[in-house]
């Protein structure tokens, strides 16, 4: 198609065609296509591109297959460049730099010039409508299987990095079962029916303060005096010198453990916060449960580790997926665009079929002026509208120029890089 027209990105070919001169037959063929070669000598490679006689029916079925046929190339050549591109992207890591899309373990290239009709996967006693009609069906299976092995990768690498950044985010949301639980020791810990262990984050410029006040935070929220008279001495609920520094992020936040009046416990909260100091609603002996339950179910490892074993074997399967199906996907393009030669052929040098295909890769780029006007010459004979009149489609999306033969442009791998 044309998305390759101008700056092509890997080996553009052009699929030509042309009437045979005398009687229908091999002869014919074999005499058009070393004339061919003989004009595009040290300019270009030929390749023969046979194509058996398909099914075709009546002219207006063909006139209208040939307008679909253009949709058709475009939407199958889309499919086609997802996967391309969907394993390019996935090559860091994975398969490794030299893993490579084939098309029956060969580059699709190769495909190309040793094109042989699929009869098993596109049987020539089916109408052409029929052949298009398949294409258009597997090609879109494709694509639907392409986006959900994709998006299941996509999902499992997204729950690596929001685990990432739990883990390595700021204190204030990060999974305490995560970043505190590993790094207690159990001694640390004063949960008992009266007291209660929590973290507190304090910010880094006013640890010093902390230190020297955290005692006193939510100081009149507990009666210290006389059994008759409680209130007349108030007091804070925390445990003084209990103050333990654990951990700390980037972000210049420092986690302590200290331990309060259990009770006291949401007032005290309040407190700390009016005083800039912010508690974490954490249970010690809970967040241990689900990380050892979480170790156990991960086979001894942590959720992090768990999570990107899951995506490394998406990333795996979506690229062996790519492998797998790469073949297919070129071969239903390789066939359109033989569909389409066939038909434009026919609506242009009439029947009983009598035409020979060819690839044309001009050797490079700078030559491919020269290989055009050559081939206009070897053609002159050739009327550009044909016998049936055949105009290409004015909305015709491929840029394919409207030459005195069948030309159409195919384009086996698109490199980013070039």
């Amino acid at each position: 198609g044309g998305a390759a027209r101008g700056g092509a990105m890997g080996d553009e070919y052009w699929l030509v065609a042309a009437k045979n001169e005398g009687a229908p037959g091999e002869e014919a063929a074999r005499a058009t296509f070393e004339a061919l070669r003989r004009e595009m000598s040290g300019l270009a490679d030929c390749h023969r591109f046979e194509i058996p006689e398909l099914r075709v029916g009546t002219l207006e079925k063909l006139m209208a297959a040939g307008d679909l046929l253009n949709k058709v190339d475009l939407n199958v050549e889309a499919a086609l460049r997802k996967i391309e591109r969907t394993f390019e992207e996935l090559k860091s890591g994975g398969l490794g730099e030299n893993a490579k899309l084939g098309v029956n373990q060969e580059p699709a290239a190769k495909y190309v010039e040793n094109f042989r009709w699929n009869a098993a996967k596109y049987p020539t006693q089916r109408s052409v409508d029929e052949l298009i009609r398949n294409i258009v069906q597997s090609s879109a299976k494709t694509e639907h299987e392409l986006k959900e092995a994709s998006t299941a990768f996509q999902e499992k690498k997204q729950k690596v990095q929001a685990l990432e950044r739990q883990r390595e985010g700021n204190l204030t949301v990060a999974n305490l079962d995560e970043v505190l639980t590993p790094l207690i020791d159990p001694s640390q810990i004063h949960d008992s029916t009266y007291l209660r262990t929590i973290p507190i984050l304090v910010q880094k410029a006013k640890e010093k303060d902390f230190m020297a006040t955290y005692h006193k935070i939510g100081s009149d929220l507990v009666g210290y005096g006389p059994d008759d008279d409680r209130d007349a001495v108030r007091g804070s609920p925390v445990v003084p010198g209990s103050a333990v520094r654990v951990t700390q992020d980037k972000e210049n936040l420092s986690l302590y453990l200290i331990t309060i009046l259990r009770k006291y416990y949401e007032d005290f909260k309040t407190a700390a916060q009016t005083a800039t100091f912010l508690v974490r609603d954490y249970d010690y002996e809970a967040s241990y449960e689900t990380v050892k339950r979480l170790e156990l179910e991960g086979d001894g490892v942590d959720q992090l580790t768990l999570a990107k074993q899951e995506a490394e074997s998406a990333k795996y399967e979506l690229q062996t997926w790519c492998q797998n199906h790469y073949g297919d996907a070129f071969i239903a393009w390789a066939h359109v665009k033989a569909i389409r030669v066939f038909v434009e052929s026919v609506l242009r040098f009439g029947l009983p079929v009598n035409f020979c295909a060819a690839t044309v890769k001009p050797i490079k780029k700078s030559n491919e002026k020269k290989a055009r006007e050559k081939l206009a010459k070897l053609y002159a004979r050739l009327d550009a509208r044909g016998m049936m009149g055949a105009q290409p489609d004015e909305g015709n999306n491929n840029n394919e120029e409207l030459f005195s033969y069948v030309s159409y442009t195919i384009v086996p791998e698109h490199h980013a890089d070039k």
